[in-house]
C-alpha cells in the first residue's frame, strides 16, 4: 500500500490499535500523530517511512515495530515518556535531529548517516545494534526531573 496522507488520532478512546504492514508512507509533516493515551497501540511491520518534515510518530504507546525502514526527516520515533515500545530489525537514516526520542528496547537495529545516531534516554535498551557513520553516534540526553 502507498500512503501520502498522514494518520492522526486524537481523543481518548479505549484500547485503540493501529496496524500497518507492507506499506510505504512518505512526504508528510507527521507520518503518524497521536495524543498521549495509555491504551493506544501501534503495530508496524515491513514498512517504509520516508521524508517526513517532523516525526514518524508522537505519543503512541504499547508499540511493536518490526522490519521497518525510517528514512529522512527531523526525528524518527518520538514518544513522550517511558512507554512500552519494542523495535526489532529496523533501519534509521538521514535524520537531522535524532532517530529516536523515546525509551524502549531496540534489537538488531541500524542507525547510520544521521546527525545524531540516537539520543540515549533513561530506560532505552540497545541489543545487538549498529551505530555508524553519524555526526554523533550517541548523545547522552536526560530530561530534567
Amino acid at each position: 500500500m502507498l500512503f501520502r496522507s498522514l494518520f492522526k488520532t486524537t481523543g481518548y478512546s479505549g484500547s485503540d490499535v493501529l496496524n500497518i504492514s507492507n506499506s510505504l508512507i512518505f512526504d508528510n509533516k507527521y507520518a503518524i500523530y497521536g495524543t498521549d493515551n495509555p491504551s493506544f497501540s501501534i503495530n508496524l511491520s515491513n514498512s517504509i517511512f520516508h521524508n517526513h518534515e517532523e516525526r514518524v510518530f508522537t505519543f503512541c504507546q504499547n508499540s511493536i515495530i518490526e522490519n521497518c525502514i525510517f528514512k529522512k526527516g527531523k526525528e524518527g520515533i518520538h514518544s513522550g515518556g517511558s512507554y512500552n515500545i519494542t523495535v526489532n530489525n529496523c533501519e534509521f537514516s538521514e535524520f537531522t535531529e535524532s532517530t529516536t526520542r523515546t525509551a524502549g528496547t531496540y534489537t538488531n537495529c541500524k542507525f547510520f548517516n544521521n546527525t545524531n545516531g540516537l539520543k540515549l534516554w533513561p530506560d532505552l535498551h540497545l541489543i545487538n545494534c549498529y551505530i555508524y557513520n553519524n555526526t554523533y553516534g550517541i548523545v547522552m540526553f536526560y530530561p530534567l526531573q
